[in-house]
């Protein structure tokens, strides 16, 4: 596609300021599928007690006002770096992704946090350390723990969670907090998802989203809280792959914000891409979405918007990726986005169905793979871990070293900043 060409970004998006003071958590639990989540088993729900009465509308605490659920689909490759670069982009990534997972650096596509980062917002963040180093000099305040520990159960999400308890003393320091927990994900890899760890992990991460609303309620100020996934688990305990317990994740969104058309989480639930959360954040944070991302917003997150439910907001994105669905298909001269914006005025329902179809062509395209790409790929993968052999020999070594000396992880106090 021509960047000439390409609008990714309509003329009516524009950084909203009514959208400042709004408070942004997101909370990522590495490895949670589904059906830790949404499970009808009520010994299952009683697992997060807590966020389950909550997606309903039973929760004690009154400043929850909108709340909403959601099934994640999740594309292959199932794995951590891709899956940041999915959420953070609104793209699709590639199955070479897979060789950055080990070896991340900074992520030159356009993005949610460099786009929060151009706004001056300050946003801090806690957890797997492939965060601090794909958005380098992005977060006001940051402290990356290492994700390949996998027998550590505890150590990595206590440290988190003191920084997290940190961070919600002092609401003024920060718009944005994101906070990435790898303990289920290790838990998965080492033992299984049935695990008798995994029920107390789970309840874990219960109090933590219990205190961050907790803490946000008792502010003069409108608040949203993202549960989500990365990735799930297979049943087998580890990911990469493409099984539905791999690629479907859950999203529960609670606010003090009414969302306009909140669902009642008995039905079915709607089923989202996860290039979607890309523009989800930034509605609700009032930035534009970044260059080229695919994300969709569902008729029922119009209540996200600054100012109430908007109708506006919702069909120039969905316009946004007709657009670029008709460029793929080299049709872009007969696109008329003014007779397109009528027609959604018009007909929301036809608008978005239209978008949704637009969408999948698009993440379809992208995440098509060439057999002969990926092989050679692979070939160039093998070389780098070649290459790096001798430096993971030596990082093997000084990690026996230290194994009978202090504890390697940072505390809280000894956090860097970014």
């Amino acid at each position: 596609m021509s960047n000439q060409n390409n609008h990714y970004l309509s003329s009516d998006w524009h950084l909203d300021r009514r959208c400042f003071g709004r408070k942004t958590v997101l909370l990522l639990i590495d490895g949670m599928r589904q059906d830790m989540v949404f499970s009808s088993d009520r010994q299952s729900a009683a697992k997060m007690r807590f966020l389950d009465s909550a997606r309903r509308g039973k929760s004690r605490i009154a400043g929850i006002r909108g709340n909403y659920s959601a099934v994640v689909k999740v594309q292959s490759p199932t794995v951590t770096l891709p899956r940041i670069k999915c959420l953070t982009t609104g793209r699709v990534p590639g199955f070479l992704d897979v060789l950055w997972n080990f070896f991340a650096s900074e992520l030159a596509t356009d993005s949610i946090v460099r786009r929060w980062h151009s706004a001056n917002f300050s946003v801090q963040f806690y957890g797997d350390d492939t965060w601090t180093r794909m958005f380098l000099g992005s977060f006001a305040m940051a402290q990356g723990l290492p994700s390949f520990f996998a027998t550590d159960f505890y150590e990595v999400d206590k440290n988190v969670t003191e920084n997290l308890r940190e961070a919600l003393n002092a609401t003024s320091s920060w718009d944005v907090l994101i906070l990435h927990y790898l303990g289920l994900d290790h838990i998965g890899h080492i033992e299984g998802p049935n695990s008798r760890l995994v029920p107390d992990k789970l309840a874990e991460m219960d109090a933590v989203v219990e205190s961050i609303v907790t803490a946000l309620s008792s502010q003069p100020v409108d608040w949203l809280l993202v549960v989500t996934s990365d990735h799930g688990m297979s049943d087998l305990g580890g990911h990469g792959g493409a099984s539905p317990a791999e690629t479907r994740t859950p999203l529960v969104l609670l606010s003090s914000v009414q969302l306009s058309s909140s669902l009642d989480p008995s039905i079915e639930l709607p089923e989202l891409e996860q290039t979607d959360m890309a523009n989800l954040l930034t509605s609700w944070t009032g930035v534009q979405p970044p260059r080229a991302s695919l994300g969709l917003l569902h008729p029922s997150l119009g209540g996200l918007a600054c100012g109430g439910f908007s109708n506006s907001l919702l069909s120039n994105n969905w316009l946004d990726l007709l657009e670029l669905e008709a460029e793929l298909n080299s049709k872009s001269e007969a696109f008329n986005r003014s007779e397109r914006s009528k027609r959604c005025a018009e007909d929301l329902n036809y608008c978005y169905s239209e978008a949704r179809q637009a969408q999948q062509a698009l993440v379809y395209a992208s995440a098509e793979y060439s057999l002969p790409r990926m092989l050679i790929g692979l070939g160039l993968g093998c070389l780098c871990c070649l290459f790096r052999l001798p430096t993971l020999l030596q990082a093997v070594g000084m990690m026996t070293a230290k194994s009978n000396g202090p504890n390697e992880f940072q505390s809280a106090d000894d956090r860097h900043f970014d």
